[in-house]
């Protein structure tokens, strides 16, 4: 019998096809699984010992936070999130106050709607729930019981969507710095400090938000802005007096652009200006049942400037505007009703370097109607002789059709039309001239 030999090299070429065959059949090595950049975190049935998935979520997100980094999101399930159940919260001192972030720069906190309440110590505590690190979103977490439920400051972006922030020691929610605060479609409530405090050179925007039960409901200082759109500042303060008790305090440099919104029933002021603040009241907003609808005031030589257009000041207890400012930068309505307010439309304590309420080239078409008389109230101090600052009035607004006085009318003098006294300038020298419409 015959035997045929293999060659050495054909069997090894053999055998390392057979093996190449068998690895093809097994399919490629499974890959090592990416990082996590989704966390859960549940504070009734979570470990902090767990990996932080859907399946074995952490307990407190005060572990969360340590773990998250830029880009990723962490999910709260409905529940307390509170001391007794292992949370750590900001401690902060000085001011502005200063604490340690807890939330890292990029990160994302939501609830997937569910009850999430962040809840802190209560009376006497210095904790606050979030303290930002940068940029970072938060939606639909309730916020109780720190002395500042939320925290934001210098090189900060924050973005707060159906957040609820209520009984603070102080504030509810605090931008200072150069910080960036949108709160859209939030609840800022019972505070026992301002809802929103906007301080030195932040920017807050607010949009769809109720602003109600604080003391104020916002206030802007510094060089700071605040634009509010589509939002309800109602019910802020207790007695009608003090700046805290208005529905917006705006003081030193700052801003405020209103638009399409409802300033109402606040204790004090709808919107109170102090010192240099710049105020715009836009389209679509109404101010009304306050114990003033705005006022400006200062105790020092600085300059506010309010204009408003398009609004609604109405049904306010006394004065719908009271000016009391030594010498204001300007005001300029256009195209606003004034009206039903218990006293007069607009009361002028004091001056402005430009009072503008229409001129001819630019009717004012405002409304003064229905207030108590005199419809304006010129009440500034008297001058020496009659060269200070001209109000200027359209013809239409107050006195149209029987007006019968030479124009520029100088103090003391009366101007009216149909048995109502629309324009009274009390003091000697003073200056309001009528324009007329083309």
């Amino acid at each position: 019998m015959t035997h045929v030999r293999t060659p050495r090299l054909a069997l090894a070429a053999l055998v390392a096809a057979a093996v190449s065959l068998a690895t093809g059949c097994a399919g490629p090595a499974p890959e090592e699984p990416g990082p996590m950049t989704e966390f859960y975190v549940d504070p009734a049935a979570g470990d902090d010992t767990n990996v932080g998935s859907a399946e074995k979520p952490f307990r407190t997100l005060t572990h969360a936070l340590t773990v998250a980094e830029s880009g990723h999101t962490v999910h709260l399930r409905a529940g307390t999130y509170d001391e007794a159940n292992g949370e750590v919260w900001p401690t902060q001192s000085g001011s502005p106050p200063v604490a340690e972030p807890n939330v890292p720069d990029g990160v994302t906190i939501t609830t997937d709607g569910a009850l999430a309440q962040l809840v802190g110590p209560g009376a006497g505590t210095t904790t606050s729930a979030l303290v930002f690190a940068g940029a970072a979103t938060v939606r639909g977490v309730s916020i109780t019981g720190f002395v500042r439920g939320v925290l934001a400051g210098p090189g900060t972006a924050v973005r707060l969507e159906d957040v609820r922030v209520r009984g603070s020691i102080r504030e509810g929610v605090f931008a200072y710095g150069d910080a960036e605060v949108t709160l859209d479609s939030c609840t800022v409530r019972d505070n026992a400090g301002a809802g929103i405090l906007a301080q030195a050179a932040a920017t807050v925007t607010v949009v769809g938000c109720l602003v109600h039960g604080n003391s104020p409901g916002i206030h802007v200082s510094g060089s700071a802005a605040v634009d509010v759109t589509g939002s309800e500042v109602y019910e802020n303060g207790t007695v009608p007096a003090g700046s805290e008790n208005s529905g917006v305090h705006v003081e030193d440099d700052g801003r405020l652009t209103i638009v399409d919104s409802v300033v109402r029933n606040n204790a004090y002021v709808g919107i109170h200006m102090l010192n240099s603040a710049a105020v715009t009241v836009g389209p679509g907003t109404a101010i009304h049942d306050n114990y003033v609808g705005v006022l400006a005031d200062t105790t020092n030589a600085a300059a506010p400037s309010l204009d408003v257009r398009g609004a609604t000041i109405s049904a306010n207890d006394f004065e719908g505007l009271a000016w009391a400012v030594a010498m204001g930068e300007r005001i300029r309505i256009r195209d606003t009703a004034i009206v039903n307010n218990g006293d007069n439309g607009i009361l002028l304590l004091g001056d402005a370097l430009e009072i503008d309420l229409g001129t001819a080239a630019d009717p004012g078409g405002n409304d003064y109607s229905g207030n108590d008389e005199p419809l304006i109230l010129d009440a500034r101090p008297a001058r020496p002789a009659a060269d200070g600052t001209v109000i200027t009035i359209s013809y239409a607004d107050t006195l149209s059709p029987c007006l019968t006085v030479a124009q520029p009318v100088i103090g003391p003098a009366a101007m009216g039309c149909g048995g109502v006294t629309a324009i009274s300038i009390l003091n000697a020298n003073n200056r309001v001239e009528v324009t007329f419409s083309p």
